[in-house]
């Protein structure tokens, strides 16, 4: 139960009229009084009641459904009101006129029984106001202006479904001051369409009044990811630009640059069209039913029976429950209920339906939720595999299903691909010789190779379209899930035994650096290390508190807390409680070896090339390597000193050579100016201008980031990418990051080359970018815009595309489209507000020359497929 030491519990009052519940500024006797994730002690269990002349607070205690109690959680700036459900009242012997809510990182869903909210300040006449918690609401005080003077917020109409309003008049909404929080309708035209995908069921387009588009995308309203008619998923490509349309959900000014309805909105009209105006019945499947699904179904009712929750694990991104009832199991594949493992479920639960790979699962949807279900808690922590042979399996027996496989051999197989990279794949093998594909889960049995074991796996995955299993655990007798020991720090993990799963306990730990999969992150004990694999779900300056479980490893030389190959891997309890410029710590190159993975900053180093493409940096008394990891491609002057802020980096090639400590720097080096310029986002291109290559992805929290390319630094690789906030103009742009097109009068093509004047070619072998001075084939680009911002990149040689990979995190050009990718956009040197830059025609005629598909001229064109004035022409 929360309990606090309260010493000057009232901070003090502006005026007479003005009362302030300071949380921050609670004096707590120790340190268990607040949750920091190892602890409940900060849960409230009873209503919170707290009273500041005549002013009284009550905070209620939180429902049993929600995912955390209503508590006070520990913070580096003192303690957090944190509630998740229930109800916050505020009440005082005479009328209330104002309450000003101090919200962290924006966190807030209040809704008041009367008067109204304008952001985070309630308006109105009243003497007591009660506020329903609708989720996440984080608060570090709560100011209370008494008075008879109060007035509810400005009552703005956002229409109606029988009388909306205009695109228009939602804009000029959007870009006031105070935005409306109830749904709005808006009628309008489709003037420009981004995607329709029937898997998401969800769209994204543009409405203006008129249906004709505009190249500010601010003068037109922006529909992000919203459902179709009935608040349903959209089952067919049946949108067009200029359809009539009316659209209900919330307006947003999305990152302050972005007018639009995001994803909580759906079309209410379609060219008059408003759907049944009966809600459709949902469809009522038991956990057989879906087993034997092929076709993706939406609004079904899952009723499950004592179904049992025989496993689960997470990726970095989402969680794969496995529920099993009688002989079938399903995958609960990121529906958001809490289902512990081994619990028994009852009821019924709306969730839609889908196949992945072979494997059936049930995904949520927006009537998802646990309120017609009764959940069990488990009686026993072992596993319960039912048992199965490996011939079963291999027919496609036991899907999703726990399983035991008894009497199995590990089999380890090494294959050596067509670039001599080194392949090994597992599998487990039976007395008869039949093999079954290993799939994740292999540092459970990669020190078994050829022992004969009993196994629980489960059956989650096809693998080139045979079935393959997640190793679980060895039986050993004692089924059932291990004890994962807990570090306190990063220090105390710095102690712990390697290759093991370990929880690991945050308390303000600052992400320092990201590149790639590579998170630099040092915590209070003045400690750092590497996490790896979870860079997608924060960025630089993050401040997190809670915990997270992973894999501890060391590898060549360095500590990693690694989300590959971690069975129970989890980000769930970690909170970003704040965000700040990473600070490098100062000090010479002599003690580097004892920061690693830390941000530091040595100064006065001179810098001299080595023969192994890294710098040797030295100072008076000492010297270390200086290597550019992560491709900054930065310029200096031999023999000059500079300030080199960067990352430590331990490395060991063998054991006998030793660990060798690595400066990696994150920034340029203090004393050099690179050119820069500004970039505006373009639709239209022309030869021998300089451009940036973006691409805009959306973030796990809803939010948006600019993805620019930077230059290939060896002879090829895919392009990595600086994260930039999503604007139209970007200033102060190091040029150096940028892009030449140069067009081919005879072919209507272009070559692409970097600052360091290096064209970008492609083979048929690799996806990713080969980069020389003088290609030989291989090097024209046909560019083409489409109509919602991005581009057509293809390669005419290959027939590869230039894409985005999320996923990765860098360009490649691809022959099919990418699951989890995005075309490119382009981004002009010059001014904002320049005229537009119209395409490049280059001058044809009946006697242009004529080439073959690798861009090679030839004299005379015979059969087969060739290029002249730009086009392909069949010759037979």
């Amino acid at each position: 139960m929360f309990a606090l030491l309260l010493v000057a519990l009232f901070t003090g009052q502006v005026n007479a009229q003005e009362v302030k519940f300071d949380f921050n500024s609670l004096d707590v006797e120790t340190s268990e009084t607040v949750d920091n994730q190892a602890t409940h002690d900060g849960d409230i269990t009873e209503p919170y009641v707290w009273t500041v002349d005549g002013v009284t607070l009550t905070v209620s205690v939180g429902d049993e459904s929600a995912a955390n109690p209503n508590r006070f959680w520990k913070t580096g700036n003192g303690p957090q009101l944190r509630c998740y459900s229930g109800t916050i009242t505020i009440s005082a012997s005479q009328n209330i006129a104002a309450v000003e809510f101090g919200v962290n990182a924006n966190n807030f869903n209040l809704t008041p029984n009367v008067g109204g909210v304008s952001g985070y300040t309630w308006g109105g006449k009243s003497a007591e106001i009660i506020f329903t918690v609708n989720g996440n609401t984080q608060l570090n005080s709560i100011t209370v202006t008494l008075g008879d003077n109060g007035q509810e917020p400005e009552v703005i109409n956002v229409g109606t479904a029988d009388a909306p309003i205009t695109t228009a008049r939602a804009l000029e909404i959007i870009a006031g001051d105070n935005i409306p929080s109830t749904p709005a309708y808006v009628s309008g035209k489709i003037a420009s369409i981004k995607e329709l995908s029937i898997e998401n069921g969800n769209a994204t387009f543009w409405i203006t009044d008129d249906g004709n588009a505009t190249t500010v995308e601010t003068d037109m309203l922006q529909l992000y990811r919203v459902k179709y008619l009935n608040n349903q998923k959209f089952t067919e490509n049946n949108l067009n630009v200029g359809d009539d349309v009316i659209v209900c959900g919330k307006l947003q000014n999305y990152k302050g640059n972005t007018p639009e309805i995001g994803s909580d909105g759906y079309i209410y009209s379609h060219n008059g069209d408003t759907g049944s105006t009966t809600p459709v019945d949902p469809t009522t499947v038991t956990i057989a039913d879906l087993a034997n699904m092929t076709e993706a179904a939406t609004n079904l009712n899952v009723t499950l029976n004592n179904a049992k929750v025989v496993y689960k694990y997470d990726t970095s991104s989402n969680q794969n429950v496995f529920v099993r009832e009688g002989d079938n199991a399903i995958n609960f594949y990121s529906t958001g209920l809490d289902l512990p493992l081994n619990a028994t479920i009852s009821g019924t639960v709306n969730l839609d339906f889908k196949q992945y790979y072979g494997m059936n699962e049930v995904v949520k949807n927006a009537n998802t939720n646990a309120d017609n279900l009764t959940i069990t808690a488990a009686t026993s922590e072992k596993y319960d595999p039912v048992n199965a042979t490996v011939s079963e399996i291999l027919n496609g027996k036991y899907k999703n299903n726990l399983v035991l496989l008894t009497g199995v051999t590990i089999v380890k197989e090494e294959t050596t691909n067509d670039n001599g990279n080194t392949q090994t794949n597992y599998y487990v093998a039976d007395t008869s010789g039949n093999q079954l594909a290993i799939y994740g889960g292999t540092e459970v049995i990669k020190e078994n190779v050829d022992e004969t074991i009993d196994l629980i796996a489960v059956f989650n995955s096809y693998r080139n379209q045979a079935p393959a299993i997640r190793p679980v655990q060895i039986d050993n007798g004692e089924v059932g899930p291990v004890d994962i020991p807990v570090a306190d720090n990063i220090a105390r993990l710095k102690t712990m035994e390697a290759e093991q799963e370990v929880k690991l306990m945050l308390e303000d730990a600052f992400v320092l650096h990201i590149s790639g999969k590579e998170m630099f992150v040092r915590d209070a004990s003045n400690e750092a290390i590497c996490f790896f694999g979870m860079s997608d779900n924060f960025k630089v300056g993050d401040i997190l508190n809670g915990s997270v479980t992973a894999k501890y490893i060391i590898y060549k030389g360095m500590h990693e807390l690694t989300a590959q190959n971690s069975t129970n891997f989890s980000l769930d309890d970690v909170t970003v409680t704040g965000n700040n410029t990473p600070q490098p710590k100062e000090m010479t190159l002599d003690e580097i070896s004892a920061y690693e993975c830390d941000l530091v900053v040595v100064n006065n180093m001179t810098l001299e090339p080595q023969e192994d493409g890294t710098l040797l940096g030295y100072t008076d008394d000492a010297e270390a390597v200086v290597y550019d990891k992560f491709k900054l491609n930065f310029t200096y002057e031999e023999g000059k000193a500079y300030n080199v802020t960067g990352i430590v980096i331990p490395f060991m090639k063998s054991e006998e050579e030793g660990i060798v400590y690595q400066l990696c720097p994150t920034e340029e080096f203090s004393g050099i100016e690179k050119e820069k310029a500004t970039f505006v986002k373009t639709s239209t291109i022309e030869a021998g201008k300089r451009y940036l290559l973006a691409a805009e992805v959306e973030n796990e929290d809803g939010s948006k980031t600019l993805k620019v390319a930077k230059p290939v630094s060896g002879n090829y690789g895919y392009l990595a990418v600086n994260d930039f906030e999503v604007k139209n103009t970007l200033t102060n742009i190091e040029t150096e990051n940028a892009l030449t097109l140069v067009a081919d009068a005879s072919t209507g093509y272009y070559r692409i080359h970097q600052s360091d004047n290096r064209y970008y070619w492609m083979d048929e072998s690799h996806n990713s970018f080969q980069v020389e001075a003088a290609p030989n084939a291989g090097f024209y680009w046909d560019i083409q815009a489409n109509g919602d911002g991005t581009f057509t990149i293809t390669n005419v040689d290959r027939n590869k595309y230039v894409q985005f990979s999320i996923t990765h995190n860098s360009f490649g050009s691809y022959p099919e489209a990418q699951e989890n990718a995005v075309m490119p956009m382009l981004y002009v040197e010059g001014e904002a507000g320049a005229t537009a830059i119209s395409n490049v025609n280059a001058e044809l005629n009946a006697d242009a020359l004529v080439y073959n598909l690798a861009g090679q001229r030839v004299a005379r064109a015979e059969k087969g497929i060739f290029i002249q004035n730009g086009k392909k022409i069949i010759l037979k």
